[in-house]
């Protein structure tokens, strides 16, 4: 590798005060820390564009720019750089804009003598810091090489650490299927991880190809080890990563690999004698084996391992019951993001000892449940500063969704049986006395997001930092938390944090109460309730800024907020916060800890208005919602919620209502919904409203005794007035509204316009007109008992996945001054009484037909049936046919009304079985999914090649190929008849696009010339003469 380096960092990052291409060599660094604008120029001239001294990833300033798309950048003369034809040149930096935003750059001459470099562009990857890495081969050469960078989308732009070299890159390629012996190449590719980062070089990158990844013997023995070991990429500090070369591995484009342990982890990394720094993990789903853990196997391991540990201090547990998804355990500037992490033991992604973290848009669930660490999801502990930056933020947890992380075995410290603390200790112990021990037969830890033991102070060697107090700042923003074990987010002696526009929802999944029997081994082995906080917590924490914050507890008496021994009241600027809202549950301090005034709003009577659908972990925002709006807006306010929606006015919680697109209101066209009066012998009718939008109308009835409504059909019911709401969706082009009207219901008789007992039968003709549960008669005046067609309601669950036993039907009963019995299919007998609360929920049920039949108790005669379907989702089904003339692929699907394509890592959405995508020269891989994962996926690889020219033909000696594209080399093999490969060549592709073959060394004949390259796959055929 040629280290001649162009350095230039915009923080774009930069540490020296120097000319941004003041020397060639490796302390060629410029500054961008001040006076931007008298080194970049900006078309157009207005573009918003400084630098950012709070918001950087290497450890110095920023470059923010303010782009309204495709704006560009480009430096002034006294930076440019020598650009010389065919010698490589790298261009990378780190970058953070909006989710799906792009950035282009090229280089050119400043002179205006040639053309720019052909322009490369990529997709911004995540809301926070990313690494980016552009390479090119100069077609033409200057003395006054510049640098253009076009930012192509709307947006915030930061940019760090950008540097220019003249070096060779290469990509490392993995590939499960491929066979052993491969050299790393996207044709030859590695078959493990671990083969690409132990030959892992600076300015590689490592993409890892669709398929499973395992850890050495899995499936077999309990102390198995990692998958990726990644410090083996570190034991040469020469050749290990740095800022400017970081190690990073990531999904192939539009790919989904797997990694699948049971034993240490997936990815781990960093020792007392090794950090793992400069690191960024992306794109991955990782499987721990939970699954395939009993209760009664994780228990007993904890009992194995206390007794070893009696006989043997330094006993160590079984790597099966401790693994994690991702764990750093010493290292700085590392970036884990876009992960989905499973089914681990101990955390799903932690770092110990580190620095410059930056941890976003992961999703954890399921983690935590047989280890006896008492670990969260996503854990940040014992930070160790490089710098002396303490109220810089430097720590990220942001756009991460963590839910059902749950401690399910009780905590044990070996520490604590060695040094003495659990001596005398015995079941019989105070509770408080007993943590950590052997006896510890509760669990008071596990939560989602976790950031703990930064602080200089605790009680002790095990509760305190071992590096000392950690200088920077943490910030949580943009995460959900539900239904993990205790809290949704945890500051755990930790000072200078600030967290915001977090949803926190029914977290607490570790019971209080102990005197239930919940038939779940690891619950009702418990003899201790946790303590009763389920929502935020800052525990021993200074200087923590909490804002825009909602927090739904688990129960009405948990506390949503909780602060532990912090002293507020003598120091007031402890905890600071506002616009904080309780959804649900308490708000506590215990100690001498006070919440500062406004620190939160009550909206308890407001929570079911709160989401879209809360019950459904849908944390979106009606238009209603009090959430919406009602944010405070701060230096600290993130830019974009979980979803990449831009923040204008912001809301609270994670999710942004979606800013007003400016469509017009339908409303005002409306016809055909005006005010009615029927007769209550009319026959049924309809509604045909109408208006200029296109969006879906549904109709509702504010009373069910006077009108019924299915769809736009309206059935008299009884007298009186009802409201009718229409519901009109939004399309393209307007918003959606709801509008009222009146129905009245009466009767021409004006004798028998009363009805006393309000049964549905006027007073003229019901025979007993005090009596609501008669309202109809036989022939001989006799009464017939009845009831109103809507007293008994059902709700259905279908079978989530086919072969699955987990439908249900829940039932209640309006009128509470009758018991009820019920019978499914004749024999499984229910009552709804006031026991029951008037309800009855029937789980694990299997698809099939089954019979409701209600009756009353005292009135023999009275029977209500209903006929019910439990069913299961249809397969996937799927078949495609591409059409290579207008390079586009057509889908016919079945299994679902809405489907999902992913092609080449953009996902979108259809809501109809015959959709289109245009593809891309090159290779386009398509996954087609839908919202149930059992439903399973099809996926297909669609190779779209540029064209190939080629002359003569027949030939005597040359061939001359012409190769549409931007191709920068190309495969070439020369096969004969018999399909003999007689030669293979790598060819490099000059601007004039054309490679030329010799078959002078070959007979007369008919061979084929066989091209393959990224968007080149062709065969042509030549005749020799």
């Amino acid at each position: 590798m040629n280290r001649k380096v162009l350095f230039f960092s915009i923080s774009i990052i930069f540490l020296l005060n120097e000319s941004l291409y003041g020397q060639l060599g490796p302390s060629g660094i410029g500054s961008f820390e001040s006076n931007v604008h008298g080194k970049w120029k900006a078309a157009p001239e207005n573009l918003d564009f400084t630098n950012s001294d709070s918001d950087f990833f290497e450890q110095s300033g920023s470059l923010k720019v303010i782009s309204g798309g495709e704006h560009t950048l480009i430096n002034y003369d006294a930076s440019n750089f020598n650009k010389q034809i065919g010698q490589e040149v790298n261009i990378s930096f780190y970058a953070k804009s909006k989710k799906g935003n792009s950035i282009s750059i090229t280089i050119k001459d400043g002179w205006g003598n040639a053309a720019e470099e052909t322009l490369q562009t990529q997709t911004i990857r995540s809301n926070e810091w990313s690494y980016y890495s552009f390479n090119f081969i100069p077609t033409t050469a200057s003395t006054s090489g510049k640098i253009k960078l076009i930012f192509a989308s709307s947006g915030t732009y930061h940019i760090d650490g950008l540097t220019l070299e003249n070096k060779s890159t290469s990509n490392l390629y993995v590939s499960s299927t491929a066979g052993g012996g491969g050299n790393g190449s996207l044709a030859s590719p590695f078959n493990t991880i671990q083969q690409a980062v132990n030959s892992w070089q600076k300015g590689d990158i490592i993409y890892v190809r669709t398929g499973t990844y395992y850890n050495s013997n899995h499936g077999s023995g309990t102390n198995n080890n990692q998958v990726v070991n990644l410090s083996l990429a570190y034991n040469n500090a020469a050749t290990a990563p740095d800022i400017y070369n970081p190690l990073v591995i990531r999904n192939y484009l539009g790919e989904h690999p797997k990694i699948k342990f049971d034993g240490t982890g997936g990815f781990i990394g960093g020792n007392s004698g090794t950090e793992t720094s400069y690191l960024e993990i992306s794109g991955f789903e990782i499987e721990g084996p939970n699954a395939n853990i009993t209760y009664t196997q994780a228990i007993a391991n904890r009992t194995n391992f206390v007794n070893q540990v009696a006989s043997n201090p330094n006993a160590q547990p079984q790597k099966k019951f401790t693994g994690r998804g991702i764990a750093i355990w010493s290292g700085h500037h590392i970036i884990l993001h876009n992960n989905k992490v499973y089914n681990s033991p101990n955390s799903g992604i932690r770092v110990n000892n580190g620095d410059y973290v930056v941890i976003a848009h992961n999703q954890v669930y399921n983690t935590t449940w047989w280890s006896f660490n008492a670990e969260s999801a996503i854990v940040i502990a014992q930070s160790k500063h490089l710098d002396d930056k303490t109220y810089t933020i430097k720590m990220r947890i942001t756009h991460n969704k963590t839910y059902d992380n749950i401690n399910k075995i009780p905590y044990f410290n070996k520490t604590y049986m060695n040094n003495g603390t659990c001596n005398g200790v015995t079941a019989n112990s105070s509770k408080s006395d007993k943590y950590g021990c052997d006896v510890q037969d509760y669990i008071i830890d596990g939560s989602g997001c976790y950031i703990t033991r930064n602080n200089s102070n605790g009680s002790g060697a095990n509760d305190q930092n071992p590096n000392g107090q950690y200088k920077g700042t943490f910030y949580f923003a943009n995460n959900v938390s539900y239904g993990n074990g205790l809290n949704g987010l945890v500051v755990h002696k930790t000072n200078n944090s600030i967290v915001a526009n977090n949803t926190i929802y029914e977290n607490g999944e570790i019971p209080t109460n102990i005197n239930t029997t919940y038939g779940v081994d690891w619950k009702d082995a418990l003899n201790h309730g946790r303590q009763g906080t389920s929502g935020i917590t800052i525990h021993s924490s200074y200087n923590v800024k909490v804002f825009n914050n909602v927090s739904w507890a688990k129960q009405a008496n948990d506390n949503a907020f909780q602060i532990f021994s912090v002293n507020t009241q003598n120091n007031p600027n402890a905890i600071t916060g506002s616009n904080n809202v309780l959804a649900f549950g308490e708000v506590s301090n215990t100690g001498i800890s006070f919440f500062p005034n406004g620190f939160y709003l009550d909206k308890r009577s407001e929570k079911a208005n709160l989401f879209k659908n809360s019950a459904a972990f849908d944390f979106d925002l009606p238009q209603s919602s009090y959430l919406v709006d009602n944010g405070v807006q701060n230096n600290n306010t993130p830019l974009y919620d979980i979803n990449s929606n831009i923040r204008i006015s912001p809301d609270i919680g994670a999710y942004e209502y979606p800013v007003s697109s400016s469509k017009q209101s339908a409303a005002e066209s409306l016809t055909g919904f005006e005010n009615i009066t029927k007769d209550i012998y009319d026959p049924d009718f309809d509604f045909n409203a109408s208006s200029n939008s296109s969006g879906s109308i549904t109709y509702s009835t504010s009373n069910s005794n006077i009108a019924s409504v299915s769809g736009n059909t309206v059935s008299i019911v009884g007298l009186g007035t009802t409201q009718i709401t229409i519901n009109q969706a939004e399309d393209d082009n307007y918003e959606g509204f709801s509008k009222n009207i009146t129905l009245t219901v009466i009767t021409e008789e004006s004798s028998g316009s009363l009805d006393n007992d309000n049964d549905g039968v006027i007073n003229q003709v019901d025979i007993y007109p005090n009596d609501p549960y008669s309202n109809s008669n036989d022939f001989n005046g006799k009464k017939i008992f009845s009831l109103p067609n809507d007293n008994f309601s059902l709700a259905i669950k279908n079978l989530s996945c086919r072969g699955s036993s987990d439908g249900s039907i829940a039932v209640s009963a309006a009128d509470q001054n009758l018991n009820y019995t019920l019978k499914i299919n004749g024999n499984d007998t229910h009552n709804l009484n006031s026991s029951s609360g008037f309800s009855k929920s029937i789980a694990n049920l299997s698809t099939g037909q089954y019979n409701l039949c209600f009756t009353v108790e005292g009135e023999n005669d009275y029977n209500q049936c209903f006929d019910i379907n439990i069913s299961e989702p249809a397969p996937l089904s799927a078949s495609s046919r591409v059409n290579n003339s207008n390079r586009s692929i057509s889908f016919d699907l079945s299994g679902s009304d809405k489907y999902t394509i992913v092609h080449n890592g953009i996902e979108k959405d259809f809501d109809h079985s015959n959709p289109k995508i245009t593809l891309k020269k090159g290779v386009n891989f398509l996954e087609v999914k839908t919202d149930k994962l059992c439903q399973g996926s099809y996926t297909e690889e669609v190779f779209i090649s540029e064209e190939v020219e080629f002359y003569p033909n027949p030939t005597k000696d040359n061939v001359n190929l012409y190769i549409h594209g931007k191709d920068n080399t190309v495969d070439i093999r020369v096969i004969d008849g018999d399909g003999n490969i007689l030669k293979t060549s790598c060819n490099e592709i000059n601007a004039s696009r054309k490679v030329q073959i010799n078959l002078e060394e070959f007979s007369k004949g008919i061979y084929l010339i066989q091209l393959r390259g990224e968007t080149v796959d062709k065969t042509v055929k030549i005749v020799r003469e």
